[in-house]
Parts: C-alpha cells; sequence; structure tokens
C-alpha cells in the first residue's frame, strides 16, 4: 500500500486552506470536486483515503489505478487561481 501528498503548490502565507478547492479529473468529460474549504466532500468515491495537510496538500492513501488523473488545486479569489498536478 502506497500514499501519497500532492502539494498545491501555490505560495500563500499563512496557507489559506479555507479559501481552496481539490478538483479531480480523469478525462475531460467530467471535474469532480474532492475537498473544498478544508473540508473533504463525502460523496467522492475516495472520500474515506482523502485527507488534508494544514499546507492544503491532498493526502491520497493506498493509491490505486483508479486515482490517476489531474488534480487541481484552486484558489478562490477575486480570480480563480489554479495549480494542476497529475497523477
Amino acid at each position: 500500500d502506497q500514499d501519497v501528498t500532492l502539494p498545491c503548490g501555490i505560495k500563500n502565507q499563512p496557507p489559506q486552506c479555507s479559501r481552496m478547492s481539490w478538483l479531480y479529473n480523469r478525462d475531460t468529460s467530467q471535474t469532480l470536486t474532492e475537498a473544498s474549504r478544508e473540508k473533504i466532500n463525502e460523496e467522492s468515491l475516495r472520500a474515506d483515503r482523502l485527507s488534508l495537510d494544514s499546507d492544503c496538500s491532498l493526502v491520497i492513501k493506498h493509491i490505486t489505478a483508479e486515482d490517476v488523473g489531474r488534480y487541481t488545486c484552486r484558489l478562490e479569489q477575486q480570480l480563480e487561481f489554479d495549480v494542476n498536478v497529475y497523477l
């Protein structure tokens, strides 16, 4: 079993996790919200394996082939600011 930590990569001090969301795309047809405003989306298929670090990184426990895709850390300000992480 392997865990992975996906860094948000948005440099803001202190981390403003209350204004961040993690989005997931396996393909271009659907975007899922995995976490928003410091909370894991309980409707996510992987909710029981997800957590957020204090620096807003997304932690996925026991990764599987089903976890492959694009994860986007989004900072909600006047303009949205995205950082993409590929797994």
